[in-house]
């Protein structure tokens, strides 16, 4: 499957915390995130974060609509709002994001701009 998936960090962090960051490029071919969550999975220190930069299947892309990642920023933090961005943006197939605000904002803004599916890892 070779759809375009934007990811939040907590995926990426979760997958890689195990040693099973390779099912995220299996998956999709391809990763795409902010800078934002590039910052969050890449810190020192982070668990995971070897495996992260040594992951030729994520690509980072700059947000374009900054008003727009702004807006969604009063809702979440930076890294989701950049996330749900930079997927509209990009006209994602799916969003992987984890926070249940992030999810109402995102499903907020695909009503207006277009469909991306979501796909979630908490029951909340």
């Amino acid at each position: 499957m070779n759809s375009i998936a934007v990811s939040n960090s907590s995926v990426i962090i979760a997958l890689a915390g195990i040693c099973r960051l390779d099912l995220l490029g299996k998956l999709f071919g391809k990763i795409i995130v902010p800078e934002a969550v590039w910052r969050e999975v890449t810190v020192e220190g982070k668990p995971g974060r070897e495996k992260v930069l040594r992951a030729g299947f994520i690509r980072i892309e700059e947000v374009r609509d900054r008003r727009l990642a702004m807006l969604l920023k009063e809702l979440v933090d930076d890294g989701e709002a950049e996330a749900i961005t930079l997927a509209l943006e990009a006209g994602a197939d799916v969003l992987l994001i984890d926070d249940r605000d992030a999810r109402l904002g995102q499903e907020a803004w695909t009503t207006s701009y277009g469909y991306t599916r979501c796909a979630s890892t908490s029951q909340a």
